[in-house]
């Protein structure tokens, strides 16, 4: 991996955008969209940026500077349900509330492409029994388009290219909360046996005193966010989680665009200096952004099937907030020209 690859802090920096994509397993789920309207300026001032997004919570929205418009429905991507994590979307926008992304330096330009990948070869019965002997469970039957056992941990793995699979155990007994090395060493046998060793593990504590692994895995030196493998771990070390089976394949290369691109392909305009910092009648919350790297994000391609595909990944924080705060969030751009979505790679 180049620099172009890596995380670029932009503590001082440019740019940034709302909005990704949302991804349960199973089959695919469909997008979450944010509930007002978005608009985005880009203010060029020197060597800095900022990006002026506005929400007036009608389903409209409008841009100065340039007398033109952009409204725009984003789309988000949820990490879990009704908790932080990897992914989660920024808090969602008060009507007439501007906020305003701060970035210093210049965004990354990126690699000249980047790969492109999908889900296209079935699970077999050999990787099924892996994954059932990592977890333990025995007596896995052959149901058709899945297996499955009929026991209290079933487990049930679809046959399907995505391969998706969930095992479950019932609530559990255990009153003490299993720590972090031990819950990630639990889950460690059980990505050998999907065939994603590597994968970027984070835990968080759940309110019924399990570990949650969360393992996203890193492909061909490129982190994704969108095929993810979670792993509820108890203080008895039983295991209930989903995910997918394997990892999609290699099937070519597209174009990447700049961070910036990506951003005013997506809603922004770029508008001259005479856009007020202020504007009567409206909260501003500022935003900076901390971190900028290129990712494989789920992409749609109605032709073909979602993809993992190249992806602008940011960070920001809300000024102003107490040091060491949550982040305002984190959400995606795609980093690939448009495409006319019956011929997509």
């Amino acid at each position: 991996m180049g620099a172009d690859d890596e995380t670029v802090p932009v503590d001082e920096a440019p740019g940034a955008g709302t909005g990704g994509l949302d991804k349960r397993v199973g089959r695919r789920s469909p997008r979450v969209a944010v509930s007002a309207a978005v608009a985005g300026l880009l203010l060029l001032t020197g060597a800095a940026y900022e990006l002026v997004r506005t929400s007036d919570g009608g389903g409209t929205s409008t841009a100065g500077g340039s007398g033109a418009s952009a409204s725009a429905t984003r789309d988000t991507r949820k990490a879990g349900a009704g908790e932080p994590g990897p992914g989660t979307p920024s808090p969602p926008t008060p009507p007439s509330v501007r906020v305003v992304y701060h970035v210093k330096k210049p965004l990354p330009q990126g690699p000249q492409t980047a790969p492109v990948y999908r889900a296209d070869r079935k699970v077999t019965e050999a990787q099924m029994a892996r994954l059932a002997r990592a977890l333990g469970v025995t007596g896995m039957r052959d149901q058709g388009d899945f297996w499955s056992n009929p026991a209290r941990d079933q487990l049930t793995v679809q046959k399907d290219q995505w391969g998706a699979w969930a095992v479950g155990i019932g609530p559990s007994k255990s009153t003490r909360l299993i720590d972090e090395s031990r819950a990630k060493a639990t889950a460690l046998p059980v990505l050998a046996a999907l065939g994603q060793t590597g994968a970027i593990l984070t835990t968080a504590p759940t309110p019924d005193k399990r570990q949650r692994v969360t393992a996203d895995p890193v492909i061909d030196g490129l982190p994704t966010f969108g095929w993810t493998t979670t792993l509820s771990v108890d203080g008895d070390g039983r295991v209930t989680g989903s995910g997918h089976v394997g990892l999609p394949r290699r099937i070519g290369e597209l174009p990447v665009t700049s961070a910036l691109t990506a951003l005013t392909r997506n809603g922004a305009q770029i508008a001259g200096p005479g856009v007020p910092p202020e504007m009567p009648g409206w909260e501003t919350r500022h935003v900076t952004v901390r971190s900028v790297r290129l990712i494989l994000v789920d992409q749609s391609c109605p032709a073909k099937g979602d993809r993992l595909a190249p992806g602008w990944e940011f960070v920001g924080h809300e000024d102003g907030a107490p040091h060491g705060a949550a982040p305002y969030g984190k959400w995606f751009e795609e980093a690939v020209p448009p495409e006319d979505p019956n011929e997509c790679l």
